[in-house]
């Protein structure tokens, strides 16, 4: 089969991007190895700008009417320090039902959905200027189909770049790992509506209330960013996360450092270039860098309304590829989400260092009156919404 679109992933922004070409006229098919819903290693929060951003393409309800909980609150720790700054826009909302909701929009607007999938792009036919093909794997058979375009958003360790010899992909040798559960257990010492953020020299940690599966049993998600070596020291990603989180005064700690915490691959890392001949990556595959608090989920919707976009108006001009498009789309890249994403490296830089966090608390602490020193801080990590005149301490 030939389609317009093959998107190959089915996170956010696999899926977002697969709605918005399939609504837009585009025959598009999703595809994705995992069976759905599934967990995925994530803080779980939507931050105000990607509430944003889903309220303008019509799914602004959908967090809230799925169970979410609105963010009221974001309270940093370091140590016996804290702050709590206020927030406002942002929904927690477990991925296992957000990535769900968005394939079965996705779905509704028409695109085809294939998952336990595996989906491979095929070496470039120099015969075959116009299509791409790709090999879809479902257990020990293998179809192909072909594409005009296609759309990457495979993940932080996905492989379909690296397995393609045109794609470089590069990892920063200095970067943290992630690492993430959701559980019942110390779920009373997260408010609803908080986000609890621990941060110490070797990483960070951040928790957040859930929607109920069942009622009257809360859960929460703990997502965390941890230097390499020292979760080699201690012994695993829980026993470091859970150390962080008792510096902070996060009583439960020493029920999760046993968990089954899962990992992910070392956290800024990216292609060299978001792309090649009639593929273009996306979301985390187009290159991620090390977040604070809703960020990654931020950038991924927004890199997936805008590929979205640029693959309608290659479409719409014939469908042509003259090798351009690659960079076309990393300059669209640059002014949508690589900017907002120096600005993280500047925050991790910030969290690396417990002095430079010290003061950055203790300014925080005394900012009061009309002025807010949260708006400045706030706008790093990403929360530029509609936020309270006034600092609560």
């Amino acid at each position: 089969m030939t389609f317009d679109v093959v998107v190959i992933g089915a996170g956010p922004a696999g899926a977002l991007a697969a709605r918005e070409t399939s609504r837009h006229g585009l025959s598009t098919l999703l595809v994705d190895k995992a069976s759905f819903p599934r967990f995925k290693v994530c803080g779980c929060c939507l931050n105000d700008q990607a509430s944003a951003l889903l309220g303008r393409v019509g799914l602004g309800s959908l967090p809230i009417d799925s169970g979410g909980i609105a963010l009221e609150k974001l309270s940093l720790f370091q140590d016996e320090r804290r702050v709590d700054l206020p927030i406002s826009g942002g929904v927690s909302l477990s991925r296992e039902t957000l990535d769900h909701l968005l394939v079965e929009k996705a779905k509704e607007a028409g695109a085809t959905f294939r998952s336990s999938c595996r989906a491979e792009i095929l070496s470039r036919d120099p015969g075959e200027d116009r299509h791409r093909a790709i090999g879809l794997h479902v257990g020990k058979e293998e179809t192909k189909v072909r594409a005009s375009i296609v759309l990457v958003a495979d993940g932080l360790g996905g492989a379909t770049l690296s397995n393609l010899d045109e794609v470089e992909v590069r990892v920063n040798s200095q970067s943290r790992i992630g690492a993430g559960i959701v559980t019942e257990i110390s779920a009373g010492e997260i408010e609803k509506g908080q986000i609890f953020m621990a941060c110490g020299a070797d990483g960070y940690v951040g928790a957040v209330r859930l929607e109920e599966k069942v009622a009257g049993r809360p859960r929460i998600a703990l997502a965390a960013a941890l230097d390499r070596d020292a979760v080699r020291r201690v012994g695993s990603p829980g026993r470091l996360g859970s150390r962080i989180l008792e510096a902070s005064g996060f009583s439960g700690a020493t029920d999760l450092s046993e968990l089954n915490w899962i990992g992910t691959p070392t956290l800024t890392r990216g292609p060299g270039h978001p792309g090649a001949h009639r593929i273009l990556a996306f979301g985390d595959a187009a290159g991620y860098v090390e977040p604070f608090t809703g960020q990654g989920m931020e950038w991924a919707m927004t890199s997936a309304v805008e590929v979205a976009s640029f693959a309608r108006e290659i479409i719409a001009r014939g469908g042509g590829w003259n090798g351009l498009e690659v960079r076309e789309w990393e300059s669209r890249l640059k002014k949508t989400v690589r900017r907002r994403q120096v600005l993280c490296r500047g925050v991790s830089k910030l969290l690396r260092s417990p002095r430079l966090l010290r003061g950055a608390i203790q300014i925080l602490s005394l900012g009061r009156g009309q002025f807010s020193w949260s708006r400045p801080i706030l706008g790093l990590v990403g929360w530029q919404g509609n936020l309270p005149g006034k600092k609560r301490n």
